[in-house]
């Protein structure tokens, strides 16, 4: 919600005097383009105080109007009105400086129903007690929507006239400028089209028959010809054939030709075949034989194989553990005992359950 304009106090002594704005330029001077200064103005930020009967805080502060700044280099804040519920402190040593690149936002601000200056300012102790420190004074509407959506504090207080003409002339010239600018820039396509104009209106030139041309031809009378679209391409195809046009880069990929294989070298054939005999040995190397006869029905593995077995378990240096009493090996077909691999029931040691 807007907040309702207030007077600005400025106090000298008991007598209350509207400011008046030393305009550092005058309409006549700002709209000439040659001049380069004069395009800050000096002034200072009168902030207010407010007392609040509040448990959370007991002041609240904003910033009410801008007044000229007529203190000295360095001068510090300055109470200028006091009472019991309010306070009004001038600061003092800010400079509202204009841009050129913010005209049309000085523009949109003065053209509005309540042009404002926008004031950016942060709370900072001093001395142990928090005061406000105006940081930045403009009126660009860009600016200050930017500050605000870095939460900042920006606080907008009314334009005092002689600065909205001030501003106004200031963004007019420069857009004038562009307006000048953009109405140059129109016109070029006008020109263009003059010349496009004389272009056409000459005689067509007479083109050499495609079947003459090379790569040393002078194709760029085909493409400003009026000659057909499929005459112009065959131009161009007949230039790329050229062989100039047919040397690799390296930088070219699926270019090659997989059919067109190189054979393996007979040393590399070698050392697989080598590689090979050393994996798979010789025999299967050599030509398979015959097929071994089938197992008679019945047969179990063979005690050699249940022996081998056994034999090639290595040796271990700790001590086994013992089979359990009552444990027998089992017996295969013809009475011989075969050795189970590795089957052994273990026997809890003495004082364990």
């Amino acid at each position: 919600m807007r907040r309702a304009a207030r007077p600005v106090l400025v106090s000298q002594g008991d007598i209350l005097s509207p400011p008046v704005f030393p305009i550092p330029m005058t309409i006549q001077e700002i709209e000439q383009p040659e001049t380069g200064s004069g395009t800050t103005l000096k002034l200072a930020v009168i902030m207010e105080r407010k007392v609040l009967a509040n448990k959370w805080a007991s002041e609240q502060w904003e910033a009410i109007g801008v007044v000229p700044d007529h203190a000295e280099d360095g001068a510090a804040p300055r109470c200028i009105r006091e009472a019991s519920d309010a306070s009004q402190w001038l600061f003092p040593g800010y400079g509202l400086r204009l841009f050129a690149d913010e005209a049309e936002n000085y523009l949109l601000n003065v053209t509005a129903p309540e042009p404002r200056v926008f004031v950016m300012w942060q709370m900072e102790e001093q001395g142990g007690v928090q005061r406000p420190r105006p940081m930045v004074v403009t009126v660009s509407y860009g600016e200050a929507a930017a500050m605000m959506d870095s939460n900042e504090q920006v606080d907008g207080v009314p334009l005092p006239a002689e600065l909205s003409e001030w501003v106004t002339a200031f963004a007019r010239r420069f857009l004038s400028r562009w307006s000048r600018l953009k109405r140059e820039a129109a016109s070029a396509p006008a020109a263009a089209a003059g010349t496009s104009a004389r272009i056409e209106a000459e005689p067509a030139q007479e083109l050499p028959p495609l079947e003459s041309l090379d790569f040393s031809s002078d194709f760029s009378r085909f493409l400003r010809s009026k000659a057909e679209e499929g005459v112009k391409r065959a131009a161009l195809k007949k230039l790329f054939h050229s062989p100039h046009f047919n040397q690799m880069d390296g930088l070219d990929v699926y270019i090659d030709d997989y059919n067109a294989f190189e054979p393996i070298p007979e040393e590399m054939l070698q050392n697989l075949a080598h590689a090979r005999e050393m994996l798979f040995g010789r025999a299967e190397v050599a030509e398979p034989g015959p097929p071994l006869a089938e197992e008679r029905e019945g047969d179990s593995l063979p005690t050699a194989a249940a022996q081998g077995y056994a034999g090639n378990r290595p040796e271990h240096s700790e001590p086994q553990p013992e089979p359990l009493a009552g444990a027998q090996a089992p017996v295969a077909a013809g009475g011989a005992q075969v050795r189970a691999p590795d089957l052994v029931m273990y026997r809890p040691a003495s004082g364990q359950d």
